[in-house]
């Protein structure tokens, strides 16, 4: 996934909020208003877009409980960044949305010593 793809992000941020948090694991409650703007044929477009930053492992959507969870890898992605991406002011989101488009050093020193 590339950064530009993933700006879509950005202008979703409105209708998120996170309703829970724990390390590897974030449920996101979403509003009505986001069904106005992305029909439901399209939701599985916005799971495949999660699911293509690195260190996702797995995306639930629950349309009628308007609920997003995503199971994720504390090691690769800080809890703070997914905070920051869907509460945080536009900078830190911004930010947030760099750190998690851009391989890490630490991916990379791996998989050169491996």
């Amino acid at each position: 996934m590339n950064y530009s793809d993933s700006r879509e992000l950005l202008q979703l941020r409105p209708y998120f909020s996170i309703k829970h948090h724990v390390n590897g694991r974030i449920r996101i409650v979403f509003s009505a208003g986001l069904l106005e703007k992305v029909p439901r044929a399209e939701t599985g477009q916005l799971r495949e877009l999660m699911n293509g930053i690195q260190g996702v492992r797995e995306v639930r959507l629950n349309l009628p409980a308007r609920s997003v969870v995503v199971h994720y890898d504390p090691t690769r992605i800080p809890p703070r960044v997914l905070a920051d991406l869907i509460e945080g002011d536009e900078r830190a989101a911004v930010q947030a949305l760099q750190t998690l488009t851009t391989p890490s050093a630490s991916s990379n020193s791996r998989s050169k010593q491996g």
